[in-house]
């Protein structure tokens, strides 16, 4: 008899399994189609024009214009003491938050010219600099105090949540925030923040918000 029962439930549950089949694959379906909803808006998907887009994309290995369709997420990140804070841009500054790792290259070269950006436009502009995990938070801090990072402005991606959220795979990256949150830029690659056409847009994007005048 037990042996029996075991048969029918086997059978039962193929059943059960057959039935639930389409149901299955139906939410993966959707699943999937929440997966491939872009980050970029759509005009950057279009590949439309965007201000200053032939010098960024002379100087950046790729740009991607978002105008005012993405808000900053507020992903947990670490402060200097390794206590969790939310990511969250300057509301009376234009934010610049970049991405960065303690074995990149062309992180550690754009460093200073980034803090020499923030030195000439103190009033208007805040870095907020994050540190990728792949070697661990001691490497993260050495680099950190080797190339005079402001302590108060350097945050470490513990869980890797920017990381992932943003799929972010090319080092330095760049985010340029309004004030109210919206992400205007990405910026991926070592760019020259201090030539005469950044410095023209950096300025339009203080005085306009997310709303540049066209190059």
């Amino acid at each position: 008899m037990r042996k029996a029962a075991r048969i029918m439930s086997k059978k039962s549950e193929t059943n059960h399994k057959w039935k639930v089949t389409p149901l299955i694959v139906l939410l993966l379906l959707v699943a999937v189609s929440f997966c491939k909803i872009p980050l970029k808006s759509a005009k950057a998907e279009e590949g439309g024009n965007y201000p200053f887009q032939k010098q960024l994309e002379q100087d950046f290995n790729k740009v991607t214009y978002y105008g005012d369709s993405e808000i900053i997420k507020n992903l947990e990140i670490e402060d200097k003491n390794r206590e969790p804070v939310l990511l969250k841009q300057d509301e009376n500054k234009l934010t610049l938050i970049n991405y960065w790792a303690s074995w990149c290259v062309y992180c550690n070269l754009e460093f200073p010219v980034l803090e020499e950006l923030s030195k000439n436009h103190e009033k208007d502009i805040k870095i907020i600099y994050i540190g990728d995990t792949k070697e661990g938070y001691k490497s993260f801090e050495s680099m950190a105090i080797k190339s005079n990072l402001p302590q108060h402005d350097n945050f470490y991606d513990s869980r890797n949540f920017v990381k992932k959220r943003y799929e972010i795979s090319t080092l330095p990256t760049t985010f340029i925030v309004s004030p109210e949150g919206k992400i205007i830029y990405r910026l991926e690659g070592n760019g020259d923040w201090n030539s005469s056409y950044m410095e023209k847009l950096l300025g339009s994007l203080i005085n306009n918000s997310s709303t540049p005048p066209e190059s």
